[in-house]
């Protein structure tokens, strides 16, 4: 994107502004697609972040500590639109054999270890993850599903 108000780089992170910032363009690393009447549509992203009240949060560190719990054998999250906070964490977990994780000891263990926006606000249990054909999970799919 370019607009005339957008900044020109991040403050002592040379090598990010870079990567972000170039040739008068601001690389947002959002995925989308313009409409016959060209409107852009906004389907995604290229980094697996979600972002909370304007802050991006990695949702790698969520995985692991969610995946801590002894009820969770398998934790992916995703990001959900949340009309309070922009966007949420969504997890989707493949319970450990003989357990059920529970959504309130899910949050309250991501918020121990990462803070309160991280935590997820939504749970949905899963018996497998989809799998995209190069046999990684499939958080478009995921997310679609959110």
């Amino acid at each position: 994107m370019r607009t005339p108000s957008q900044g020109c780089g991040y403050l002592g992170e040379p090598a990010l502004s870079a990567e972000v910032f170039t040739g008068g363009w601001v690389r947002t690393r959002d995925r989308g697609h313009l409409d016959g009447e060209g409107r852009l549509w906004l389907t995604g992203r290229v980094r697996d972040v979600i972002i909370v009240n304007a802050d991006v949060y990695y949702a790698g560190p969520v995985e692991r500590v969610l995946a801590t719990h002894p009820a969770v054998g398998e934790a992916y999250v995703v990001a959900v639109p949340d009309d309070d906070t922009g966007e949420a964490v969504h997890a989707f977990v493949v319970p450990a054999p003989g357990r059920l994780p529970r959504l309130g000891e899910l949050r309250a263990l991501v918020s121990a270890e990462l803070g309160a926006a991280t935590a997820p606000t939504r749970l949905t249990l899963l018996d497998e993850v989809p799998l995209t054909p190069a046999g990684k999970p499939d958080k478009r799919r995921l997310a679609a599903e959110g």
